[in-house]
């Protein structure tokens, strides 16, 4: 079997959906039995896009003789003459549509609906974002497959001690509104994040560019316990999150959530929205709080930094959720899709 992967959205994207893409490609590349073919568009600028979209993805899978093609970000061709794989990863576009810039925004709630039902397949990382595409996009429930992303476990777990002196809370991510900064900030004003004068880790954004959660920062007294840190490097991460008491992750909304499960793969206990999806693909391994109950947060902080039974059950359970996220496993699963798509 051959298939067609349009690398052209996904080069050089350090988020999840980047990850995604590559981490699903090389595995892909390890199974019997396929056999892919890159492709991506030439030129640079938004005429380099427009002309793949319009042509060049399909000439492009024409000529690799690709019995379907794999769109693994959400930017389908206008026309391709294979059938088209195409993954979405959540539909918060239509709950958090200002979380977006115009033109993406429009692009998704306008345009990616009618593209969406040409695919063959859809497929995405969780049960809920399922649910949710189905609902956003329009598309029948059959037509959208799951196939649960991975994570990468360490060689060997990371030897990691409840750190010493104030408690450091990790916010992975651009802090917008579905996101939940606030709750952070809250919880570090309540009683007892100002006990144990405890900071957070802001780490994917920089200070200057929301100045919202600067004022809201001074308003509630706790600027100074904000480590901005923008974006870092993976063993910076790596360092950051060794370093850290826990990893929070209020989300209102997600489709699969990479950082979390990167965290609890690295021994570091999770704290986390019991909203959206992130119950689904964490299973036991977190510490679950109501995102909008600041007081909820700063405890559960507070029994992980000085309860170490605690500590250590999210420790070992987070590391054993984490463990069951494989790529090889998204990759086989992917592999039906195809064989699905191609046997028909």
């Amino acid at each position: 079997m051959r298939i067609g992967y349009d690398n052209t959205f996904t080069r050089g994207n350090l988020g999840g959906s980047g990850t995604y893409a590559r981490e699903l490609r090389r595995a892909l590349s390890a199974l019997c039995d396929i056999e892919v073919a890159d492709l991506e568009g030439s030129g640079r600028g938004p005429l380099r896009s427009i002309s793949w979209l319009l042509r060049g993805a399909q000439r492009a899978a024409r000529r690799a003789g690709a019995c379907l093609l794999h769109e693994p970000a959400p930017v389908p061709p206008l026309a391709v003459n294979v059938p088209l794989v195409l993954t979405i990863h959540d539909a918060s576009v239509f709950e958090y549509p200002d979380d977006f810039p115009r033109d993406w925004r429009e692009f998704q709630i306008r345009v990616l609906p009618l593209l969406a039902r040409r695919a063959r397949v859809i497929v995405t990382g969780s049960e809920h974002a399922k649910s949710e595409i189905v609902s956003g996009f329009g598309v029948h429930a059959d037509k959208v497959m799951v196939t649960p992303y991975g994570v990468t476990m360490p060689k060997t777990a990371p030897s990691r001690e409840n750190p010493g002196g104030a408690p450091v809370l990790v916010f992975v991510g651009a802090p917008l509104r579905r996101k939940n900064l606030d709750v952070v900030l809250r919880a570090l004003a309540t009683p007892i994040g100002r006990r144990a004068r405890a900071r957070a880790a802001i780490v994917g954004a920089n200070a200057i560019d929301y100045p919202r959660y600067q004022v809201m920062a001074k308003e509630l007294d706790v600027a100074d316990r904000l480590d901005w840190f923008g974006r870092v490097p993976p063993k910076e991460m790596t360092r950051i999150f060794d370093s850290a008491s826990a990893l929070i992750y209020p989300s209102f909304h997600e489709g699969f959530g990479f950082p979390p499960l990167e965290a609890m793969a690295r021994g570091l206990p999770v704290i986390a929205s019991r909203e959206s999806c992130l119950p689904e693909v964490l299973g036991d391994g977190a510490a679950f709080v109501d995102p909008r109950d600041e007081v909820a947060v700063a405890g559960a902080l507070e029994r992980i930094a000085e309860d170490r039974d605690f500590h250590q059950q999210l420790v070992e359970r987070g590391r054993q959720r984490a463990s069951q996220f494989t790529w090889d496993r998204c990759a086989r699963l992917t592999l039906e899709v195809y064989r699905r798509v191609c046997d028909t």
